[in-house]
């Protein structure tokens, strides 16, 4: 697999303020102490969970790499058949994104 073209995980999210006090979310590379933003989330009822959502990212991708070869295992073959589709569309996006 290629190297990942994304910032290096793990991400996380902090409540920042604009100019004008508007509540916001930073997510940023967790080791870089928030000194450069991956994404800005603004204020609305859904954005601090957005924000969460968006800094889990990385993990998120790298659990869906990891989980992928079970599935393949000559132990689970009657899984891959059932989920062949699902599978391959997990890839799909695996390799788009790395």
């Amino acid at each position: 697999m290629s190297t990942m073209k994304h910032t290096a995980g793990p991400w996380t999210h902090k409540a920042t303020a604009t100019p004008d006090y508007a509540k916001q979310y930073a997510v940023y590379q967790a080791e870089d102490n928030g000194s450069r933003d991956i994404a800005i989330v603004y204020d609305g009822k859904e954005a601090e969970a957005n924000a969460e959502l968006i800094a889990s990212a990385p993990e998120l991708l790298a659990s869906l790499i990891d989980i992928i070869p079970v599935f393949w295992n000559e132990g689970t073959k009657v899984y891959a058949k059932i989920y062949a589709d699902r599978i391959e569309r997990a890839e799909k996006l695996i390799e788009r994104l790395s």
